[in-house]
C-alpha cells in the first residue's frame, strides 16, 4: 500500500508477476511424484454441503469487504491511498486472532456439532452487525469508524473457517484419509470458497 503511490499500477503488477515467477522456480525444484488414483466418486452427506456453503458465504463477505475497502475509503471518505491501504491491511490481518483462538480451543479436542454451532453462530452474527455499519450506517462517514467496523467484521468472522475446515473429515463421514467423500468435501470447500471470492466484490 505504501509503495503503490511510487510504483504505480504497472509497477505493482510487475512486482507480483516476478514474485510468482520466482515461486514457480522453487516449486519446480520441489519433490514430485504421481498421485494415487481415486477408487471412486462418493458424494458426502448434506451436512458437508451446508458446512462448505457456509464457508462460501463467509468468503463472499470477507473478500468483498477486504477487496473493496481501500476503494471505499478513498472514493467515499476521501482517505489518502497509503492510509486506506494500511487500514485494509490491518482489517485483513484481523482474521488471525480468531484463527488462533480456535486453534487453542481445538487443542483440547474437536468441538462436537452443538458446541461448534454455539461458537460459530454468535461469531457469524457478530460479524454481520459491523458490516452493515460500513455501507450505510454509523461507520459510513468516518475513516476510523469504517475501519473499526470492517476490522470487527473480519475479527469475529475469523472464528468460522478453522472450525469448518477442522470438522470437514467428520462432517463428510470419511473413515480414512483416502476416503473419496473427503476428497469431494475438500473440493466443495475450494469451489465454494473460490466462488465467494469471485462473486463477492461484484
Amino acid at each position: 500500500g505504501l509503495g503503490a503511490g511510487r510504483l504505480g499500477t504497472t509497477g505493482v503488477l510487475l512486482l507480483w508477476s516476478s514474485s510468482f515467477a520466482v515461486a514457480l522456480l522453487f516449486a519446480a525444484r520441489g519433490p514430485g511424484g504421481a498421485l494415487a488414483p481415486s477408487r471412486r466418486l462418493a458424494l458426502p452427506p448434506l451436512a458437508t454441503w451446508l458446512s462448505t456453503l457456509s464457508f462460501g458465504l463467509y468468503t463472499t463477505l470477507v473478500c468483498a469487504l477486504t477487496a473493496l475497502l481501500p476503494i471505499f475509503l478513498v472514493e467515499r471518505l476521501g482517505a489518502a491511498l497509503p492510509k486506506a491501504s494500511i487500514v485494509a491491511a490491518l482489517v485483513s490481518a484481523a482474521a488471525l486472532p480468531g484463527c488462533l483462538a480456535m486453534m487453542f480451543v481445538m487443542r483440547r479436542g474437536l468441538p462436537g456439532p452443538r458446541r461448534s454451532l454455539t461458537i460459530a453462530a454468535p461469531a457469524s452474527l457478530a460479524s454481520v452487525v459491523p458490516a452493515l455499519m460500513i455501507s450505510g450506517g454509523a461507520g459510513a462517514g468516518s475513516l476510523t469508524l469504517s475501519g473499526a467496523a470492517a476490522l470487527l467484521t473480519v475479527l469475529f468472522g475469523g472464528v468460522v473457517p478453522p472450525l469448518v475446515l477442522a470438522r470437514l473429515p467428520e462432517v463428510s463421514g470419511a473413515r480414512s484419509g483416502d476416503d473419496p467423500r473427503l476428497a469431494v468435501a475438500q473440493g466443495l470447500v475450494t469451489q465454494f470458497g473460490a466462488g465467494g471470492a469471485l462473486i463477492g466484490p461484484p
